[in-house]
C-alpha cells in the first residue's frame, strides 16, 4: 500500500495522535472481538491483541517509524482487505467492527480539526482588531502583529494539509471496507453529509483569505495592496527555491579537493624534514628556527579551523533536521529565497576547508621542508597565514553579492543584536547565535592573538610573548559571550515576565563566577597544584556549573522531560528519539572536557599543549552542533521559550497557497463535495470510479504539501484530479 508509506512521509508529527488510525482498524480486522460498537477507544485498548502496535499515535513512535515497520503495517493491511472481501459469514463481524471503529476515528478527526480551526480563526479575528490601529502602534508591536499573521497563515496551511491527508485515508479505508456497490452508496451518502473535517477544509480557504486581507492592510503604509498580492508575499515567505545542478557539482568538487589536500597536509606535518633535506642535498637557509615559525602560526590555523568546522557541521545539522521536517527557516526567521540549502552550506564549508588546507600545505612545505613555492622577497613565509586570515575576514565582511551575502549579513545582524543586549528585543535567532558564541571563545581568543601578532609587528622578531603579556584580554573575551547571554535572559524576563528566564540567568551567573575565579587563580585548573580547601570549593563550583548547564540542556533546551498531571518528570516524545541516550551522554562529556586538565598530566611540548587546546575546542563545537539540531527540533514542536505568537508552524518546504476568490458563494460552489458532485454529474471523473483497486485509473492521489490553485479549464475543487505533476492537488478520490 503506497498510500500508507506516503502518509507517513508527509505526516505532521505533532498531530500524529489525531489522524485516522487505519492501523488500529487493521488490528481489529485481524483480532475478533477486539472492538464492539461505537464508543470510546478504551474498549479497543482493553481487548487489544498482544501483538505490538507498529505505530501507536504518538510523536515519539512516529519519529522512530522505520521502513520495516511500514512494510509490516502494509502487509497486515493487505491481509485485512483480503479477509474482509472474502466470502463467508464469520468475517462479517470483522467488517462491522472495523466500520464502527472507522466511524469513531472519523468523528475524532472532525472534532480535532474543528478545535484547531476555531483556535486559528479566533487568533485571526483578534489580530484583525489590532490591524485597525496598526500604524499607531510602536514598531516592536507592529512587528509582532505582522509575524503573528504570517504564523496564522502558515498554521492554516498545516491544518489544510492535515485534512487532506485524512481525506486520503478516508477514501482508502472506505474502499477497502465496502464492496463496489456499497462503495458507490457510501460516496453518495458522504457527499450529502460530509465528515466534519471535510467541512473544515472547505472553510480554510475563506479564513486564509481573511488573513490575507488583514496582512494587506498591514502592508498598506504607502501603497494599496490587494489580498492576492499579500498572499503572494505570504506564500513567498514559506517557499524554498529549487537547488540548481551547480550546487551539487560545487559540493563534490570542493570535497574532492579536500581529500587529497588533507592527505598532503598530514604527510607534510609528520614527515621527517631532516631526512628529506639530507637526501635532496639542499642547504638549509639561515633565519628563524622552524619550530618558532610553526608555533607562531598555530593560533591562526586553529581559530579559523574551528569556525570552518562549525560551518561544515551546521550543513550536516540542517540536513538532519530537514529530514525530520523541522522548519528552521521559520524558526530562525530566514528568508526562504536566499537561505542556504544544506548542500550549499556543506559546499561553503568545504570551500573554506580547501583554502585552509592549501594555505597549510604551502606554509608547512616552505617552513618545515624548505620547499619554496612563493619567493620570500614576494611574501615572507611568516606572513602566509596572515594572508589567509585577511582573505577570511574580507570574504566574511565583503559587501558584494558573492559567497552567500544574505546569509553572511544575517549572521552579522544577529551578532550585532547579541552585542547590543539588553537594549534590543531578543529573538530566537539572536539567542541561537549567542549560544554559539559561548562555544567559539577559543576561536575568538586565537583570532585576537593573531590580529595583535600581525598588527603590532611582532611577526618581524617572532615575539610570541608580546601579545600574551596581558592575561586579562583572554579573560574578557571569555566573559563577554556569557555576559551577553545573561543580559538577553534579563531582557526576556522583562518582556515576558516568565520565571524560567531567571533560572537561565542563574546558569550564566554561575558560569561567569567560575570564569572570574579561574582568572584570579589560574593555577586551580593546573594538574600540579596542591589540593586545598579553596581549590576544592572551586572544583565544586565547576561541577555545579557543568551540571546546571547540562540539566538545562536536557530539561529546557531539548525538552526531553515534562511534568505530568501529578507533577512528576516523565520522558517527552522528541524528534531524534533513537539518539536520546547518546545525546545526553555526549552533551555531558562535552561539557566536562575541562576536567581533563585536572586528572591528566599535561604534555611537556608546547605544541602538545596547543594541540590539547585545539582538541578541546573541537569537542565543544561538535557538542554545540549536536545541541543545535535537538534544540531546533524542540522549538519546532513545543515553542519552549515562547518566541512565536502561534505554537504550530508549517512543515519545511510547504508551498502554502489558497484559492483566489472574491465571491464566497462562488468559492463554496467550486470547492468541496459540491464541486465533486457537479463534476461527477458531468461525467468528468466517472472513469476514475469504475475501476478496481490497483488499476491504472484507480490510483489514489499522493498526499503532498503543496496546495496549488486550479488551472483554467481544469475541474475545480479539492477532489478533482489535475494533470500537473509539479504540484498535484490532494483530493478525496
Amino acid at each position: 500500500a503506497k498510500w500508507a508509506r506516503q502518509i507517513e512521509q508527509d505526516i505532521v508529527y505533532e498531530w500524529k495522535a489525531h489522524y485516522i488510525d487505519y492501523q488500529a482498524i487493521a488490528r481489529v480486522g485481524l483480532t475478533p472481538g477486539s472492538y464492539e460498537g461505537h464508543g470510546s477507544h478504551e474498549s479497543l485498548r482493553s481487548r487489544e491483541s498482544p501483538t505490538p502496535r507498529p505505530a501507536t499515535p504518538s510523536r515519539a513512535e512516529s519519529n522512530s517509524f522505520d521502513e520495516d515497520t511500514i512494510k509490516r503495517t502494509n502487509s497486515k493491511w493487505e491481509t485485512v482487505i483480503e479477509l474482509v472481501r472474502s466470502p463467508g459469514a464469520p468475517l462479517v463481524a470483522h467488517s462491522d467492527a472495523m466500520r464502527h471503529l472507522f466511524s469513531d476515528e472519523v468523528n475524532k478527526v472532525g472534532v480535532w480539526s474543528q478545535e484547531q480551526f476555531d483556535k486559528f480563526a479566533g487568533q485571526i479575528k483578534e489580530l484583525g482588531g489590532c490591524v485597525k490601529d496598526y500604524f499607531r502602534m510602536p514598531s516592536k508591536t507592529r512587528k509582532t502583529v505582522r509575524r503573528a499573521l504570517e504564523e496564522c497563515y502558515n498554521s492554516l496551511a498545516v491544518l489544510q494539509n492535515y485534512c487532506s491527508q485524512n481525506a486520503v485515508i478516508l477514501h482508502e479505508v472506505a474502499h477497502a471496507l465496502h464492496s463496489r456497490s456499497d462503495y458507490w452508496q457510501w460516496i453518495v451518502k458522504t457527499a450529502e453529509d460530509p465528515p466534519q473535517f471535510m467541512k473544515v477544509m472547505e472553510e480554510i480557504p475563506k479564513m486564509r483569505l481573511q488573513c490575507c486581507k488583514h496582512y494587506a492592510k498591514v502592508l498598506e503604509e504607502r501603497t494599496v495592496i490587494t489580498p492576492q498580492a499579500a498572499e503572494d508575499i505570504l506564500r513567498t515567505k514559506s517557499k524554498v527555491p529549487d537547488l540548481s545542478f551547480g550546487s551539487g557539482v560545487s559540493l563534490g568538487l570542493h570535497i574532492g579537493m579536500c581529500v587529497p589536500l588533507l592527505f598532503a597536509a598530514m604527510t607534510l606535518l609528520f614527515l621527517d624534514a631532516a631526512k628529506v633535506v639530507r637526501r635532496s642535498h639542499h642547504k638549509i637557509p639561515a633565519g628563524p628556527s622552524t619550530e618558532d615559525l610553526m608555533y607562531s602560526a598555530v593560533p591562526v590555523f586553529r581559530g579559523t579551523a574551528v569556525l570552518i568546522l562549525a560551518i561544515f557541521l551546521w550543513g550536516m545539522v540542517s540536513k538532519l533536521i530537514e529530514r525530520k521536517k523541522c522548519n528552521y527557516v521559520v524558526i530562525l526567521d530566514l528568508d526562504p529565497r536566499t537561505k542556504m540549502h544544506w548542500k550549499q552550506t556543506l559546499s561553503f564549508g568545504a570551500f573554506w576547508a580547501a583554502a585552509w588546507l592549501w594555505t597549510w600545505c604551502i606554509f608547512t612545505a616552505h617552513v618545515k621542508h624548505h620547499v619554496v613555492i612563493i619567493p620570500e622577497h614576494v611574501l615572507p613565509p611568516v606572513l602566509i597565514p596572515c594572508v589567509f586570515l585577511v582573505f577570511f575576514f574580507f570574504m566574511a565582511l565583503c559587501p558584494f553579492d558573492i559567497l552567500h551575502r544574505h546569509t553572511r549579513w544575517w549572521i552579522l545582524k544577529q551578532f550585532s543584536d547579541v552585542v547590543c543586549s539588553p537594549f534590543v528585543a531578543v529573538t530566537f535567532a539572536a539567542n541561537f547565535i549567542g549560544d554559539y558564541m559561548t562555544s567559539t571563545v577559543k576561536a575568538f581568543i586565537d583570532l585576537q592573538y593573531s590580529i595583535c601578532f600581525y598588527g603590532s609587528g611582532a611577526w618581524r622578531t617572532l615575539d610570541m610573548g608580546y601579545c600574551k603579556q596581558n592575561p586579562w584580554v583572554p579573560f574578557f573575551i571569555t566573559l563577554l559571550p556569557l555576559t551577553w547571554r545573561l543580559l538577553q535572559c534579563i531582557r526576556r524576563f522583562k518582556d515576558t515576565n516568565a520565571r524560567m528566564h531567571l533560572a537561565n540567568c542563574g546558569k550564566y551567573a554561575t558560569s561567569i563566577l567560575t570564569v572570574i575565579i579561574g582568572a584570579w587563580h589560574p593555577d586551580y585548573t593546573s594538574y600540579y597544584t596542591d589540593w586545598h580547601v579553596v581549590r576544592v570549593l572551586y572544583v565544586l563550583l565547576l561541577v555545579t556549573s557543568t551540571l546546571y548547564s547540562w540539566s538545562w540542556d536536557i530539561f529546557m533546551d531539548w525538552g526531553y522531560f515534562t511534568r505530568d498531571a501529578e507533577g512528576n518528570w516523565v520522558p517527552r516524545p522528541i524528534v531524534f528519539e533513537r539518539a536520546r541516550t547518546f545525546n545526553v551522554v555526549a552533551d555531558l562529556i562535552g561539557r566536562s572536557a575541562w576536567a581533563y586538565t585536572l586528572i591528566v598530566k599535561p604534555p611537556g611540548s608546547r605544541f602538545s599543549v596547543e594541540l590539547l587546546v585545539f582538541l578541546t575546542a573541537l569537542v565543544e563545537i561538535v557538542r554545540r552542533s549536536l545541541w543545535a539540531g535537538v534544540r531546533l527540533g524542540n522549538e519546532q514542536f513545543n515553542n519552549t521559550s515562547q518566541y512565536r505568537a502561534v505554537k504550530d508552524i508549517p512543515l519545511l518546504q510547504l508551498d502554502t497557497r489558497c484559492l483566489h476568490a472574491n465571491d464566497p458563494e462562488v468559492e463554496q460552489a467550486n470547492t468541496g463535495f459540491a464541486g465533486f458532485m457537479e463534476a461527477w454529474r458531468r461525467g468528468s471523473i466517472t472513469g476514475s470510479l469504475t475501476g478496481r483497486r490497483g488499476s491504472a485509473d484507480r490510483r489514489s492521489p499522493s498526499p503532498v504539501r503543496s496546495q496549488s490553485p486550479p488551472k483554467s479549464g481544469a475541474t475545480p475543487g479539492y477532489y478533482s484530479r489535475q494533470s500537473s505533476t509539479a504540484s498535484r492537488q490532494t483530493s478525496f478520490l
